[in-house]
């Protein structure tokens, strides 16, 4: 790599870390994502119990030992500088943060392997494709979260790497690899599996039939080695697996339309490349015809035999993919996440190709025609930087947070009213109850069980106080627990309100 190519992929790293790290922590530690405490609740679990099973079937097992390896180096460095309770009272929260960093960091490093991969197709391919997964809104929205999702995006990008690797050297290892990083993947989440194409596309298009059983094996043996290595409790406990995977099957397997639902996976993926919220999805529109312009190009390769082995592995899996994600009744952007790799690679070698179309014909407009294909990352640079703007605001969840934490002894019972948004905050420092509403139960209840502080959230404050027609008993149910209670806090810049109330 020059000089100058170096520069620039530092520089594209360092933007995509910028990207993913920014506003890392908000929220936190009280208010996860949505099922970052069902992950973080199991390694908090595992670490005070020394069970390593995690008993949630609905990921492999690798998502729960990657975070239970980040939160043991957590609770050493916070037990040496006094910032981390014993071990028997640890939570998730104390967590959350450092598996969210260390999420962001994996993220960052798909745009290395990815720039790796695409350069296969030239340096110019690469700098673009790592560009595309620098500034890319769905990557850089899920790095934000310690999930599964860029996890997933990590072991498929590095199959593809690896893959291609196996289909340049030939050898066993190289393929054992390769299928390593495939069971690295399945065990993130099963659809991972389908990354084993990619060797095996590698595998039928450059090794001799007379080997395809010993090449065959290697990458059978990685893949399913690494599965049980990251996954050992699918063995263990067969049984378990089976139920699980059948419940999970029944639950993304409802009726559904294909063609549909791969309509929306289409909006989805044109999605990413327009200023979300700002510009209308059509404006994605020139950035998916370059992308498919790229993928056709590489598809052509296949008639070739240096081009073939390498069009196979990179074009196998997404297509797999979407037919598997569009025959499923749910329907979520992120779950598209996993083809992302293919789509930059698409996107870089349809940049390049109609540069190099406009630079030997009209060599005057080239210029022009580099600046016009580099404006398509600035929609999706400018999600990217939304998203994050959007995030950097205090809301009134993390001021009622604060508060409480600040302010809440821990023999002091909190009623909180539940609404979109759940208060995760550990059991050994708050008392601290959900309800549905206040008004459900008598503020002699109340008072009874022993609650001090009572939470009113209110999301859609306008629809009850200004409809005292419909919701008359509630709007006086709600004005007697002001007139009877000591408001303490409110906070209402933002929704949802919320009054503190302290049960006198």
């Amino acid at each position: 790599m020059i000089g100058r190519a170096r520069v620039v992929l530092f520089a594209i790293l360092g933007l995509g870390a910028t990207l993913r790290l920014w506003t890392i922590g908000d929220g936190l530690p009280y208010l996860p994502s949505v099922d970052e405490p069902v992950i973080f609740n199991r390694v908090a679990e595992m670490m005070k119990t020394g069970d390593l099973h995690p008993h949630v079937w609905d990921y492999g097992g690798l998502i729960f030992y990657f975070h239970l390896a980040i939160a043991w180096v957590r609770f050493a460095v916070g037990s040496l500088t006094g910032s981390m309770p014993p071990l028997s009272q640890v939570a998730a929260s104390d967590f959350y943060l450092w598996g969210r960093i260390a999420t962001a960091l994996v993220g960052t490093g798909i745009i290395y392997i990815v720039f790796r991969a695409a350069s296969r197709w030239g340096l110019g391919v690469g700098l673009l494709a790592a560009a595309a997964i620098a500034v890319h809104p769905q990557l850089i929205q899920s790095a934000h979260f310690a999930l599964t999702d860029t996890p997933l995006v990590f072991c498929v990008a590095l199959t593809l790497l690896l893959s291609l690797r196996a289909a340049e050297s030939g050898t066993y290892a190289a393929y054992a690899w390769a299928g390593a990083a495939a069971g690295l993947a399945t065990g993130i989440k099963y659809p991972g599996g389908l990354a084993g194409l990619m060797p095996l596309a590698a595998m039928f298009t450059t090794v001799p039939p007379r080997r395809w059983l010993g090449t065959g094996a290697a990458t059978f043996g990685g893949a399913s080695g690494a599965f049980l290595l990251v996954a050992p409790y699918t063995l263990i406990d067969f049984r378990g697996f089976v139920t699980g995977v059948k419940n999970l099957q029944e639950y993304y397997n409802d009726p559904s339309t294909f063609s549909l639902v791969a309509d929306v996976y289409r909006k989805f993926i044109q999605g990413w490349f327009t200023w979300q919220g700002k510009l209308s999805r059509d404006y994605g529109l020139p950035a998916l015809l370059v992308t498919v312009l790229g993928l056709v190009a590489i598809a052509t390769g296949i008639r070739a035999r240096e081009g073939r082995a390498r069009a196979a592995i990179l074009l196998v899996f997404p297509i797999a993919y979407f037919i598997f994600i569009a025959n499923q009744s749910l329907l979520f952007g992120r779950y598209a996440m996993p083809i992302i790799p293919t789509v930059a690679v698409g996107l870089a070698a349809g940049m390049v190709r109609i540069y190099d179309v406009i630079a030997k014909w009209a060599a005057i407009a080239a210029p022009v025609a580099r600046a016009a294909l580099l404006l398509l990352f600035v929609p999706p640079l400018l999600t990217s930087v939304s998203f994050n703007r959007d995030r950097e605001p205090v809301g009134t969840l993390e001021q009622l947070t604060a508060w409480i934490d600040r302010t809440v002894r821990p023999d002091e019972l909190v009623l909180l009213e539940r609404r979109f948004d759940s208060v995760s905050f550990p059991e050994r420092r708050f008392k601290l109850r959900e309800v549905k509403r206040l008004i459900d139960d008598p503020l002699g209840k109340h008072r009874a069980d022993g609650a001090v502080y009572l939470i009113w959230v209110n999301w859609n404050q306008d629809d009850l106080f200004k409809d005292p027609a419909t919701y008359g008993s509630q709007i006086a149910a709600y004005n007697a627990l002001l007139r009877d209670c000591e408001l303490v806090q409110e906070f209402a810049t933002g929704d949802p309100v919320i009054r503190i109330l302290r049960v006198k």
